[in-house]
């Protein structure tokens, strides 16, 4: 997420009576794009806070002409949803910490260096997790209304069914919409309706500006094999516009006319949540009974789109950590545990590596929690990029970072979490200069443990021991005096798990 692009959707309120401090603080704010304003006088911010609604405000403690519990409460009255950002001393911060039920968010020293800097990546990261929240709660919203609408079109097709025993079922269409598990699957299916209708899908590939057919109905497939355009400048920044009023973009006339001998054509263009994803053009009568039927599939058919798309999205936010943008814990216990059902059927190994980041409270106290968070991204990238395709990462904790890695044994598993480590250990975070060191717990299935659940805490016992030790290590946990594996793993030639 660039945050650039959204800050100025955020109003940022800055409340002190120190005019110098609170006009720099405004100044930086401004400059990275948010909706930001300073008010010396906090009785006048607090009319303001009341009139605005804004998302942040930003408290200089000194200023406040009463208790900080009653000041935050005349706030919270306004609104439970705005966030709150403290400037205070050192010594404040235990009793400050107890408002973060209220609000608070984040708590700086006012002595901090690069304070205003600071700020601004503090709002960033708040930002950043309110736009997922909204765009959580807004993709919600369209799912009601997506099945809201697949239930009145289910019900219109009803009273078709009592109205024509021609009519196949439509529960049994709109079920197997459902159980799609791809767009593909969706569309394959919407062509499986159309009989010997003679209809085409052209995928939209907007970085080439151009429509290339990837489904039919009705044609040979070596006559529609390789067919496309590419569209000029002004037709593809009008297209979404001319497609919306059935109008077929000249370039896609022309080919149709050229390559199939087709002078008119009816289209219908495909979105997802608002984005051209392609075009589907038939060769039918206005009017006629093709027309109508096709018409009443592809109102079916772009309902399920749309709100396959959305369940989709949801999915991925509901999984996803909002920190490191990579998976969360709920996502992580799952897919362990299939993975670990998956090794068992195929007698494959499967290897947990667990991930600490160390002195994390030093440079939290030190730094702030902006820095602590843009460090744990910092690695969750690291471990992203050194995986393979089936392998995962997810954040499970504070700071406990897990990499699943699929068919690699004990000894792959280990040569690449010391690649990390050292990887780690080389890079500094932006301009503050921190050295970074990681802990690392290794664990695998079946030669040191033998269900999902031991896989989880074998590894983290590792970890916790590097901890102990100091850090900046490796653990490979060693399995109890007498256990036996489910199965053995046979690494020809040396190691044929080792990626």
């Amino acid at each position: 997420m660039k945050i650039k692009e959204i800050a100025s959707q955020f109003t940022v309120m800055v409340l002190s009576t120190n005019v110098d401090r609170g006009a720099a603080i405004k100044v930086a704010l401004a400059q990275a794009g948010y909706d930001a304003f300073f008010i010396s006088d906090l009785e006048v911010g607090l009319k303001n806070i009341q009139q605005s609604n804004p998302h942040i405000v930003i408290i200089e403690l000194k200023s406040l002409p009463e208790s900080l519990s009653t000041f935050v409460g005349k706030i919270l009255a306004t609104s439970g949803e705005i966030r709150l950002v403290l400037l205070g001393n050192d010594s404040e911060f235990e009793t400050l910490a107890k408002y973060e039920d209220h609000g608070v968010v984040q708590i700086l020293s006012e002595a901090t260096p690069f304070l205003e800097g600071r700020l601004v990546w503090a709002v960033n990261r708040i930002c950043e997790s309110l736009y997922l929240t909204y765009q959580n709660e807004e993709l919600l919203k369209r799912s009601e209304q997506a099945q809201a609408e697949l239930t009145t079109v289910k019900e219109a097709y009803q009273l078709k069914i009592r109205q024509s025993v021609s009519f196949r079922g439509i529960d049994v269409l709109i079920h197997s919409y459902k159980t799609c598990e791809t767009k593909e699957q969706v569309l394959n299916l919407f062509f499986d309706q159309l009989a010997e209708l003679k209809v085409l899908y052209f995928k939209y590939l907007p970085t080439v500006r151009s429509l290339i057919v990837t489904h039919s109905s009705g044609y040979l497939q070596e006559s529609i094999q390789g067919v496309g355009c590419q569209l000029p400048e002004n037709e593809n920044q009008d297209l979404v516009s001319q497609l919306s009023l059935g109008v077929c973009p000249g370039s896609l006339a022309v080919l149709m006319k050229r390559a199939l001998g087709l002078g008119q054509v009816q289209v219908f263009p495909v979105f997802s949540q608002n984005d051209l994803e392609g075009v589907i053009v038939a060769d039918v009568v206005p009017d006629s009974e093709f027309h109508r039927h096709l018409s009443e599939q592809f109102a079916l058919f772009g309902l399920a789109y749309s709100h396959f798309a959305i369940e989709k999205k949801i999915e991925l936010v509901d999984m996803q950590d909002s920190v490191t943008e990579v998976f969360n814990a709920k996502y992580y216990n799952k897919r362990l545990s299939d993975e670990v059902q998956r090794a068992r059927r195929q007698k494959q190994p499967l290897s947990v590596v667990k991930i600490g980041v160390d002195d994390i409270d030093e440079i939290t106290q030190t730094l702030g929690s902006a820095v602590r968070d843009h460090v744990l991204k910092m690695v969750a990238q690291l471990m992203v990029k050194s995986s393979r395709a089936h392998d995962f990462v997810a954040r499970l904790r504070d700071n406990e970072l897990v990499l699943v890695l699929v068919n690699c044994s004990k000894r792959g598993a280990g040569l690449r979490a010391d690649r990390l480590r050292r990887a780690v250990e080389s890079s500094s975070v932006l301009d503050h200069g921190i050295k970074l060191s990681i802990s690392i717990g290794v664990s695998e299935y079946p030669s040191l443990c033998d269900s999902f659940t031991d896989l989880d805490e074998t590894s983290t016992q590792a970890l916790m021991h590097i901890y102990a030790k100091g850090g900046n290590r490796l653990c490979l946990y060693k399995a109890v005096s007498g256990f036996k594996p489910e199965f053995e793993i046979t690494e020809a030639s040396g190691e044929p798990h080792v990626p």
